[in-house]
């Protein structure tokens, strides 16, 4: 019984020692830094109305993301693309577990402008209503981002504020440890 005990608690500590220490990136910093992200501009705004067609800033612990507003209903001016929509994205390749805070104003009426997430290219709506806001856990995904679409790009911009970030790895560790620690189990009990 007593080589037993000492071989169950080998079994353990090398599966424990196996398994990578959770090394989570809290905030825009490391790889999630201001200046990997992409920012895509969809549609085309007339530049010479005011406005213009939205903008990201970023510091470490947030981003904030502010639609167009040229001020002019297309087709005259403002948003020129085939759907009268024009947006903005930031993404960012993915691979990590996401979480965040999100909170959204507008001065524009509800539905005008649309803010989500862009989770492998599809669009996932958060807001449409000013002044919501809500948490947000996105399982790793090829890339993530967010968007704001301005739709007619009237009315005044809508803002994005996103803090609280966090991209951590899976919880695949504690998955492996559990299925070891069944393995050891049914070892032992098949002996006895």
């Amino acid at each position: 019984m007593k080589r037993h005990s000492v071989a169950v608690t080998i079994a353990i500590v090398a599966v424990m020692a196996s398994l990578p220490a959770r090394a989570d990136i809290i905030g825009f910093t490391g790889p999630f830094n201001p200046g990997t992200w992409t920012t895509t501009f969809l549609g085309t705004l007339d530049l010479s109305a005011t406005g213009g067609p939205g903008m990201t800033t970023q510091t470490a612990t947030t981003l904030t993301i502010v639609g167009g507003d040229t001020g002019i209903a297309p087709p005259a001016l403002g948003c020129m693309s085939g759907l009268n929509t024009c947006e903005i994205d930031i993404t960012h390749s993915g691979g990590l577990l996401i979480k965040f805070h999100w909170a959204y104003t507008s001065a524009d009426v509800p539905d005008m402008d649309p803010f989500g997430m862009l989770v492998d290219g599809s669009h996932v709506n958060l807001a449409t209503v000013s002044g919501t806001s809500g948490d947000v856990v996105v399982a790793p995904k090829s890339t993530f981002g967010w968007f704001i679409n301005c739709t007619d790009c009237t009315s005044g911009a809508a803002t994005a504020v996103i803090t609280n970030f966090v991209a951590a790895p899976e919880p695949a560790a504690l998955v492996l440890l559990g299925l070891g620690l069944i393995v050891l189990a049914f070892l032992v009990r098949s002996r006895y």
